[in-house]
């Protein structure tokens, strides 16, 4: 019995954690969609390549949102 409680306690802790994670995550992505320039389908794309601060190769995009059971989560 005792190994049934400390396992819900750990999920219990588990899920708390993960909420906190992913309420933290989306304020950050609030926070990085609010500093970048707003985007229009009729924009044309920057001029020479844009490499970003890693040194990756990958041009900077919007976070596509989908959604969690009823929060949305952002993916870069």
């Amino acid at each position: 019995m005792t190994h049934t409680v400390t396992s819900k306690t750990w999920v219990e802790d588990i899920e708390t954690k993960l909420e906190q994670l992913l309420d933290l995550y989306l304020e950050d992505r609030k926070r990085l969609l609010s500093l970048l320039p707003p985007t229009s389908p009729s924009s044309s794309p920057p001029m020479g390549p844009s490499i970003p601060p890693n040194g990756r190769g990958h041009h900077r995009q919007r976070p596509k949102p989908f959604l969690l059971g009823k929060q949305v989560i952002f993916l870069v």
